[in-house]
C-alpha cells in the first residue's frame, strides 16, 4: 500500500480502504470495477460476450434479477 506501485501503475493508497482496513472506500470501489472493465473487455472468454451490443433488447441485470427474485416458493 502506499508508493508502491505496480507494474501497470496501479497503487491502493490509504484512503482506497474504509475505516475497517478491509473493505473499500468509494475510491477504493472505483478501482476495482475499473480493473474489472478492464479484465473484462481484453479477457479473450469475456470480450465476446461482455462487449456485444444489444440492440432491440430489454437487457439489464437488474431486470434480470427484479424477474428471478423472489424466488418461487414450492
Amino acid at each position: 500500500m502506499g508508493d508502491r506501485k505496480r507494474s501497470d501503475g496501479l497503487a491502493w493508497l490509504r484512503e482506497d480502504l474504509a475505516a475497517d482496513g478491509t473493505h473499500p472506500s468509494q475510491s477504493g470501489r472505483q478501482k476495482v470495477a475499473r480493473l474489472l472493465v478492464e479484465h473484462l473487455k481484453k479477457d479473450p472468454t469475456s470480450r465476446p460476450w461482455f462487449t456485444q451490443k444489444l440492440v432491440g433488447r430489454a437487457f439489464s441485470p437488474q431486470a434480470r434479477f427484479q424477474r428471478a427474485w423472489p424466488p418461487h416458493k414450492n
